[in-house]
């Protein structure tokens, strides 16, 4: 009498199972998933605030591209205070479309967490930014902190490509979708703000949907 073996069956169940509680365990809160800022540079340029006691200061940051599908964690700002670090006042940091459309903002407070140049804030949801041209990050420059410009070289997350610095004075203190760019200072520039990118969850669900197919094949296999 002939006797089934059971060896590759129980292989699928066993990978089924495991790339299912690898593919729940990415569907967690992606808190600790970050993969990093989506620019950063390890030199900076020349720090300072134009700020006036008439006109306010900036609506600053810069224009950019997304190559690839993102997803936001974080929003920040340089932390350059006054006195050279950590930042004392409140700066509102938001990230518009290409019509000038206000997508997601938060603000970045003094006593923030700090990771390399940036104090950041966390989003309540990782904010989703589809492919596509003429995204634009800026943020509130304020009366005391400083932000930096004219930064000799820069590091790009791949997903998304510096295009140029968008400024803007804004009197009424509001964050606004800044238009006007220079060219007139060598290096890349202005900054203040920046974004935390974390992995796509269709690459996180990935395991799951694996997960799922191992599970169906099984059950198919019992029932035979």
């Amino acid at each position: 009498m002939m006797t089934r073996t059971h060896g590759p069956r129980r292989m699928m169940v066993r990978f089924g199972l495991a790339a299912l509680a690898v593919g729940f365990t990415a569907l967690l809160p992606k808190t600790a998933a970050s993969i990093g800022p989506a620019l950063d540079f390890t030199t900076i340029g020349t720090v300072g605030n134009n700020w006036s006691p008439t006109l306010n200061g900036f609506s600053m940051g810069w224009e950019f591209n997304v190559l690839n599908p993102i997803e936001i964690a974080r929003l920040g700002y340089f932390n350059y205070g006054p006195s050279g670090s950590g930042i004392t006042q409140a700066h509102q940091v938001g990230i518009f479309n290409s019509s000038g459309t206000l997508l997601v903002s938060t603000t970045v407070n003094p006593g923030d967490p700090v990771q390399g140049n940036w104090a950041w804030k966390s989003l309540v949801t990782p904010y989703h930014l589809s492919a596509g041209t003429g995204y634009v990050i800026a943020a509130l420059t304020g009366k005391d902190d400083l932000y930096t410009w004219s930064v000799p070289s820069i590091v790009q997350d791949p997903s998304i490509s510096y295009v140029r610095n968008r400024y803007q004075r804004t009197p009424t203190g509001t964050l606004i979708n800044p238009t006007f760019t220079t060219s007139f200072y060598p290096g890349y520039h202005f900054f203040g703000p920046n974004m935390d990118i974390v992995p796509e969850p269709a690459f996180l669900q990935l395991p799951m949907l694996m997960g799922l197919g191992g599970l169906a094949y099984w059950r198919r296999r019992k029932q035979a």
